[in-house]
């Protein structure tokens, strides 16, 4: 997951790994220790990396069969800017150091802060086969030349696929109240997102799938993929309830297909126009 260091980067984060929780039956007391540690280190990256300007953050989960590793990175000034007395930092890593049950702090001036975390599963009661289903792993940075297809806010790579209904419905959520959509048109992203997901779960061209949100007043922006050249047309058609409701291509403002490395990238636009840029609904 990369995205920017804005105050509600924590929260994005957090919405990811609630979403990921059920799919891998993760106890509840670990997720809110994992949602904890990760708060903490991404709040330091907002707070001090890049001296109050916009950077990128980049959170990586890799769930094992005996361990969660969570890495939080930004290439910001370093530690070495960090250590104002009183800080809130000097409470954050201890938090951390306490929480996790390996914990690594790598930091050069110039070159940013990586902040490894480590929690172990192997005497976890709720340990499932679940977590099996990842023993084909293939290595994330291979992926990395598709996914600079992808800019925005918030951009997230899956492995396996079968996570992205749950974490897809979770930040697109997230990013609609942050753009102040309307009741009713919240309703209609989340619709979308789980059409989206349903229509993935087809349509995609690999085990893994990559997307990523833009929201800005009234407006949030998804392009995901890679899909199968054509399947497009399907989602177009696509009717995600019953059969007088409207169809995903009546409810989204903007729908595009772009073709990219022998596959298929969509691109979907939904605008809240019952609103002005003040957040206030707009007049008959």
């Amino acid at each position: 997951m990369r995205l920017n260091s804005r105050p509600d980067a924590a929260g994005l984060v957090r919405a990811v790994l609630a979403g990921i929780a059920a799919p891998f039956a993760l106890r509840p007391e670990l997720v809110y220790d994992l949602k904890t540690v990760v708060s903490e280190a991404c709040n330091n990256a907002v707070d001090h990396a890049y001296r109050g300007e916009i950077g990128a953050i980049a959170v990586r989960v890799d769930i094992q069969l005996e361990e969660i590793e969570v890495t939080v990175r930004d290439w910001g000034g370093g530690f070495q800017q960090l250590v104002p007395a009183g800080d809130r930092m000097r409470v954050g890593l201890p938090l951390i150091n306490a929480l996790a049950d390996r914990a690594e702090f790598l930091t050069a001036p110039g070159s940013g802060t990586e902040v490894r975390m480590g929690f172990d599963l192997r005497h976890d009661p709720r340990r499932t086969d679940t977590l099996m289903r990842l023993e084909e792993t293939e290595d994330l940075g291979a992926w990395t030349p598709w996914r600079r297809g992808l800019a925005g806010d918030v951009v997230v790579t899956l492995l396996a696929q079968d996570l992205l209904p749950s974490v897809l419905e979770q930040l697109t959520s997230a990013l609609a109240a942050r753009s102040r959509f309307s009741l009713e048109r919240f309703s209609d992203v989340y619709i979308v997102a789980r059409a989206v997901s349903e229509h993935v779960r087809t349509a995609a061209s690999s085990n893994r799938v990559s997307f990523s949100l833009t929201a800005r007043d009234q407006r949030v922006e998804l392009t995901i993929g890679p899909l199968g050249i054509g399947t497009g047309e399907r989602l177009q058609a696509l009717n995600p309830n019953a059969a007088n409701d409207p169809s995903v291509a009546e409810l989204v403002d903007e729908m595009a297909f772009e073709q990219l490395d022998h596959s298929e990238l969509l691109r979907l636009v939904l605008i809240d126009r019952e609103r002005d840029l003040s957040g206030t609904p707009r007049q008959p």
